[in-house]
């Protein structure tokens, strides 16, 4: 592997984990500002309270289930990882540079393949690579960018 695409690669998995550990952190405080939102309306009198603590559990099942607030402060320590891999870069040798990479991405977490485009995009335009390089973003996609902090365009 040649030294520009390993330091494409580490490039794109920086992006990567900045992305998920936005997103993971954005869903983690919703759920939350959400459960008190509905916790208050349980103790206020109001019609159904069933169904508002029906929503509380379920919600509450969900951040105990996927602990986004964990997801994120891993992805955040990965991707100082990377980019304190692409600052030392220097430093390595192309064989040091990639038995180091090779050591971070261990840690990776299973990615969401919805911000593999974002981050490919995003990567493009650090790089100063051609827009006709990046790959098209449809709406919903670029929806889940903003949420993700990053809806890169050029």
């Amino acid at each position: 592997m040649e030294r520009e695409e390993l330091l494409y690669r580490i490039e794109y998995s920086y992006n990567f984990e900045l992305m998920f550990s936005k997103i993971t952190w954005r869903i983690d405080k919703l759920i939350s500002l959400t459960l008190l939102i509905l916790g208050s309306v349980v103790f206020s009198g109001v019609q159904g309270t069933f169904w508002y603590g029906l929503a509380v559990a379920v919600l509450s099942a969900i951040q105990m289930t996927y602990q986004y607030a964990k997801a994120s402060e891993h992805s955040s320590t990965q991707s100082k990882a990377y980019m304190k891999l692409l600052n030392l870069e220097s430093r390595y040798s192309d064989e040091e540079l990639l038995d180091k990479f090779v050591e971070i991405e261990d840690s990776d977490h299973k990615p969401w393949l919805l911000l593999s485009d974002l981050a490919i995009v995003r990567t493009n335009i650090r790089k100063g690579y051609d827009p006709e390089s990046d790959p098209q973003l449809p709406w919903n996609i670029k929806i889940i960018g903003w949420f993700a902090g990053d809806c890169p365009h050029r």
